[in-house]
């Protein structure tokens, strides 16, 4: 990921749907570190993730809580507000890849 230009003032508020698990793991530890160096000290994160059973390929990517935790937890309080169980994700891919996903909604806050 680029440098973001350093007249840009730093992010208030983020909404990350589907940016984070398009992301292989090598680059999304790129996005982690950018979130955390661009963001308000107000800065609040509605992110949602996937985590997906039997799926190694993507996009979209599994990002599991402990990922989150453990990339973002040192500068965001993170808090889980839902996981949904998915019979199947609308996706290109086969929903048959998919079954038993959960989507994940989190709140992150910048500490």
């Amino acid at each position: 990921l680029k440098p973001l230009p350093s007249y840009l003032p730093s992010f208030n508020g983020i909404y990350d749907r589907a940016y984070l698990i398009a992301l292989p793991f090598n680059l999304r530890q790129n996005y982690y570190k950018k979130i955390a160096d661009s963001t308000s000290p107000a800065c609040k994160i509605l992110l949602i993730t996937l985590e997906i059973n039997n799926h190694t390929e993507g996009p979209p990517f599994t990002v599991t809580k402990e990922e989150i935790d453990k990339f973002l937890s040192q500068t965001f309080s993170v808090k889980l507000l839902e996981k949904e169980f998915v019979e199947t994700y609308n996706t290109k891919l086969n929903d048959s890849d998919l079954k038993g996903s959960h989507i994940l909604t989190y709140l992150l806050s910048k500490k």
